[in-house]
């Protein structure tokens, strides 16, 4: 107890997501298409990865500071009384100048301006260094995990400020949905614009194959393509029935078939 009670306490943070992503998948939703084993890795491989991407860590280590910026006063639910203390020491005031009261979107974006990769900026080394809450190397200690083979991601955090280890997975878990939202939106319109584009096109050709027909039509007087057809083709099977009715008149008794085709020419003249 003596050696180990100065160390300082490490407190834990849990959240749960549940994916949906072994049932369908996001591209396959209106077709309901079950998702293969492989496939449903991959999904899962890409739901982890956006997690941990650095985007997603730098906007919940600059969501964090901000929040902790916009404070006027100690909240044991946000941060420790020491951690408070020793924050508003360390911070320069042209960063509090970035607050925007009431504002965290829009104290984060100043604050994402203000950030520029060049020694001596405030806003680029406490991402990019070794802070224990601020840095993106502190925000990658989250770990994120399939829980067997559910549909259960789940995400934990350690930290020695219990109101910034809650803080932390609490943006962490309001960010990654955003961005995962985003991702998924931005493909729904891609596969979207796609069936569009082919829609036109294949209007495109209806118009143009119309258009040929028209020409065709015009070009060789023909004023009702369907019922002329018709017409045609019943003429065509009347000269056939004649045809065979002569042939076969003409076989059995010549001088008759001939009078016949005078008689009915005689008849067609009239």
């Amino acid at each position: 107890y003596i050696f180990t009670a100065p160390q300082p306490k490490v407190y834990e943070s849990k959240a749960t997501f549940y994916t949906c992503l072994s049932r369908v998948s996001w591209a396959s939703v209106a077709m309901t298409t079950p998702m293969t084993n492989n496939a449903t890795k991959i999904a899962f491989d890409n739901f982890i990865s956006i997690l941990n991407s650095r985007n997603v860590k730098e906007e919940v280590a600059l969501k964090l500071f901000a929040t902790h910026l916009m404070m006027d006063k100690h909240d044991p639910q946000l941060i420790s009384q020491k951690n408070y203390q020793k924050f508003q020491k360390t911070v320069p005031e042209n960063i509090k100048d970035l607050v925007v009261e009431g504002n965290l979107e829009a104290t984060v974006e100043n604050l994402k301006n203000h950030k520029k990769p060049e020694e001596g900026n405030f806003v680029y080394e406490l991402l990019n260094y070794v802070h224990p809450y601020y840095s993106v190397k502190a925000i990658s200690e989250v770990k994120a995990e399939r829980v067997s083979n559910s549909d259960l991601v789940e995400v934990s955090y350690e930290c020695d400020d219990p109101g910034i280890c809650r803080l932390t997975l609490k943006i962490l878990t309001h960010s990654f949905t955003d961005n995962y939202k985003s991702i998924k939106a931005n493909r729904t319109d891609e596969v979207i614009s796609y069936f569009e584009r082919q829609l036109e096109k294949a209007a495109q050709k209806l118009n143009d194959a119309e258009q040929d027909l028209l020409e065709f039509n015009q070009g060789n007087n023909i004023i009702n393509y369907y019922e002329q057809t018709k017409f045609i083709a019943d003429q065509k099977e009347k000269l056939d029935v004649d045809f065979r009715k002569y042939k076969i008149l003409g076989a059995c008794n010549p001088p008759l078939a001939h009078q016949a085709l005078q008689t009915e020419d005689k008849i067609g003249t009239m």
